[in-house]
């Protein structure tokens, strides 16, 4: 990749970083962590992450496990 995609990309999820931080409270390793859990869970690049979760309604970032509840740091598995 670019330099000027690489660098586009790096303020892409650092803006997201910085919406999870404000709105759901996080710390930046938290934010960065939320970022690649739903990257993995979707199957998606992290900077696409990023895009979704800027786009996304207020209160709405989630990832899309329904066995995964709740944000503490790290996704916790329910216990059934």
């Amino acid at each position: 990749a670019s330099t000027k995609t690489e660098l586009a990309d790096r303020k892409l999820i650092d803006r997201a970083k910085r919406l999870l931080m404000s709105k759901k409270g996080l710390a930046e390793p938290e934010a960065h962590r939320f970022l690649q859990d739903l990257a993995m869970q979707r199957g998606i690049r992290l900077r696409d992450a990023a895009g979704i979760a800027q786009d996304a309604p207020r209160g709405s970032i989630h990832t899309p496990d329904a066995n995964m509840r709740g944000w503490d740091g790290r996704w916790r598995q329910s216990r059934r």
